[in-house]
């Protein structure tokens, strides 16, 4: 066993002949010493054969040719094939063109209200415009000219009511009423109240004829009627066309059967119709005493 010294590789006379670094011949013959023939290799060229005609040009072995082995072929892996991944499918265009109809139709109806509200306001200060420049033509002819600084002058109250006359004039009224009553005259007591009572007793909208009725029934049963008036409070409504009458009655009624007396505080309510004073409503308030016998 042997070592090259330029590669440092071992080998025997018949196994390696060319060193494996620059591929010149170690040995000429087996069992040389290597040294020697390196030497002598270095130092003689290398004697010439002569090679007939036909024959082929001596090639020079080569260690790394016999040496190298071919790597082994691995086959590829299959390529690999990447499906791309599905679209997603578009909406139905069907859809899309509802909703593009509804939100034009929506632009539209906006646009309407705004056009609308604009006209609306430019007709008002259009007519603002015309009435100011009416006003200022009317002043600058001297026509409907008022001083900013003057106050408008309030309604004119109305005159004040005779309270006088009218306390004169129901009383009038009312001592007529009674006498009528004394002198049993159910027409000219019946003249004194209007067609409709607003009240009567404990009842509302009292028709005449129900009061008519009513003091047809004493007249009839009676002989004397004696009715007496007094404390009579008359308080005028601010109108003047309205009165309300606090007074004491007393009466005395008498027949060849029936008695009857007695003394209550009465409110009666009259108003003015055709210049007259007229009765509306009758009730009493309090009740001083009271005797009927049979």
């Amino acid at each position: 066993m042997r070592r090259c010294p330029k590669c440092q590789s071992t080998y025997t006379d018949d196994t390696l002949r060319f060193c494996l670094q620059d591929g010149m011949p170690l040995v000429g013959v087996s069992g040389h010493d290597l040294e020697a023939t390196v030497i002598s290799s270095q130092n003689e060229p290398p004697p010439t054969e002569v090679m007939p005609p036909s024959a082929p040009p001596p090639t020079t072995p080569s260690f790394k040719s016999d040496r190298i082995k071919a790597a082994p072929v691995v086959p590829l892996p299959p390529p690999v094939l990447y499906q791309t991944p599905a679209q997603p499918q578009a909406a139905p265009r069907s859809s899309n063109r509802g909703i593009v109809i509804i939100l034009s139709t929506l632009v539209i109806i906006l646009l309407l209200a705004l056009g609308a509200i604009g006209a609306w306001v430019y007709f008002r200060e259009s007519n603002r415009a015309a009435s100011s420049n009416q006003n200022g033509a009317m002043n600058a002819n001297g026509r409907n000219v008022t001083n900013a600084n003057t106050r408008t002058s309030p309604s004119p109250t109305p005159s004040p009511i005779d309270e006088a006359a009218i306390r004169q004039q129901v009383t009038a009224t009312l001592n007529n009423w009674a006498a009528s009553t004394s002198a049993r005259d159910i027409g000219a007591h019946m003249s004194y109240y209007t067609d409709t009572l607003e009240s009567y007793y404990q009842l509302s909208n009292v028709s005449s004829s129900r009061v008519r009725a009513d003091r047809q029934k004493a007249f009839d049963a009676y002989d004397s009627l004696d009715v007496k008036l007094s404390n009579i409070k008359i308080t005028p409504d601010p109108s003047g066309e309205r009165a309300t009458v606090v007074l004491d009655k007393t009466w005395e009624f008498s027949g060849e059967e029936k008695y009857s007396n007695g003394s209550v505080q009465q409110k009666l309510t009259l108003v003015r119709v055709g210049g007259r004073w007229l009765i509306t409503g009758e009730r009493d308030l309090q009740v001083y005493y009271k005797n009927s016998s049979q």
